[in-house]
């Protein structure tokens, strides 16, 4: 038996502990079976303390709507469960608001959370994956401080509960990484035009007009995944040179991104 099951077992505290488990269980089955439906592939579902977890074969959901479906996947089978549980009188309040708690809490727009990941997909669909994620990334830091302030003004009022405060720090904690993430929303950008080019037919052409002295880092903010584009470097009121999005992509693979247009 796991130390943690095991101290749950000797405080007497086991029956909320078994209906947060299954909350949190059915949570994460809600993600599952909404990944399978999506085509997504795990590696594999791992049985945890505090419910279950799973390993995915993709760094990237296939589209934004897919990360979105699986996303709110979870929250909808909690709110199912309250609503069904909400019947059985007295004996069904914890585990109904139990899973009432789970699915609001998951649906705030901050990043590791449900909400947070549909802010990122819908973000990401309209301004293109690494822009996007940037921009979810700095609301997600607002909102886990607003919880921390918010925690420290319970804790104030009731002298004793400082959970917002854990949770606050935890979710901000979590984010400090996203730096370091920001190189693989790059890498999918580029993954992205390849696979444009494949249905360019199909596809609206944004036109962008850039001087030469410009930073072409600055331009991957302005890249959607809703249009395939094409950049023309003005100079003087003349057009010098118009160059496409696999162009610009080619030079970053080649030099990286520390470059200015002129050197493309």
């Amino acid at each position: 038996m796991p130390p943690t099951l095991l101290i749950i077992f000797l405080l007497g505290v086991h029956k909320p502990y078994l209906l947060a488990f299954f909350t949190a269980f059915f949570h994460e089955l809600g993600h599952l079976i909404a990944c399978s439906g999506e085509g997504v592939n795990i590696v594999c579902v791992k049985l945890e303390s505090f419910g279950i977890s799973f390993v995915l074969k993709e760094e990237f959901f296939k589209s934004p709507g897919a990360e979105i479906k699986i996303a709110l996947a979870g929250p909808l089978v909690n709110f199912l469960l309250a609503f069904i549980f909400l019947f059985f009188g007295e004996k069904g309040t914890f585990f109904a608001t139990s899973n009432l708690f789970m699915g609001f809490f998951n649906l705030l727009p901050c990043l590791p959370l449900d909400g947070g990941r549909v802010l990122k997909a819908l973000l990401c669909d309209s301004c293109g994956y690494l822009s996007g994620y940037k921009k979810a990334l700095l609301v997600s830091r607002i909102i886990s401080v607003l919880l921390v302030l918010l925690g420290v003004y319970l804790l104030f009022e009731t002298g004793f509960n400082f959970s917002l405060i854990i949770i606050g720090a935890f979710l901000f904690f979590s984010l400090f990484g996203g730096k370091n993430h920001s190189m693989k929303y790059l890498l999918k950008e580029i993954y992205e035009y390849k696979e444009k080019e494949r249905r360019l037919e199909k596809m609206k052409i944004r036109h962008i007009a850039v001087s030469k002295d410009f930073e072409v880092r600055k331009i991957l903010d302005s890249l959607t995944l809703s249009g395939y584009h094409i950049f023309t470097v003005i100079e003087g009121g003349r057009v010098i040179k118009s160059f496409t999005e696999g162009e610009l992509f080619e030079a970053l693979i080649r030099k990286g991104t520390r470059l200015k247009i002129s050197e493309i």
